[in-house]
């Protein structure tokens, strides 16, 4: 939400910090779609030449540069920029991240794991999975005992990662 000097700025003092403690940091530029911590944002693409020189200015140990996913649970058409994370994998020696991984089928995370991309972000699927899971069991079973109800969650969360973990394979 920051012009470029500042978000640099707020960035390095995060770096900073963060490197002397021992604390790698992830940095998002270029606006990744959806809604997030209450704030809406469109879809704008990150621009190669600044993600470059953030990269260079900030310090940061990986890079969420806006590739076209959003926030939350993908909707609408996929334009996702393939060979801006080819461009970016080429050029910068630290992981690339996707930031607004949920929603995607696995053929598009496996393609951009292919061009360049090292983390994935799937809250949003493992928020889903785990709500569907807990209402499921409680709307079938008389069990009432907490840890029976989160553990339903939890096992419909590994099942999950298990399957977004398969495009490694």
């Amino acid at each position: 939400k920051y012009p470029y000097e500042e978000n640099v700025r707020i960035t390095k003092e995060v770096v900073d910090y963060a490197h002397s403690k021992g604390v790698t940091v992830e940095a998002e530029i270029g606006h990744v779609g959806g809604i997030e911590d209450n704030m809406a944002n469109d879809i704008v693409l990150a621009d190669y030449d600044e993600c470059l020189r953030f990269v260079n200015d900030t310090d940061i140990d990986s890079l969420a540069p806006a590739i076209g996913t959003v926030h939350g649970i993908y909707k609408g058409e996929l334009k996702i920029d393939y060979e801006l994370i080819k461009r970016l994998s080429n050029s910068l020696n630290i992981p690339l991240v996707m930031h607004g991984g949920s929603g995607l089928e696995l053929n598009i995370l496996k393609k951009c794991v292919e061009c360049g991309i090292n983390k994935i972000n799937v809250n949003s699927d493992l928020q889903k999975v785990w709500h569907d899971a807990v209402k499921e069991f409680i709307n079938t079973s008389d069990a009432f005992d907490p840890r029976k109800v989160i553990m339903a969650g939890k096992d419909a969360i590994e099942k999950e990662m298990d399957n977004k973990l398969s495009i490694l394979k």
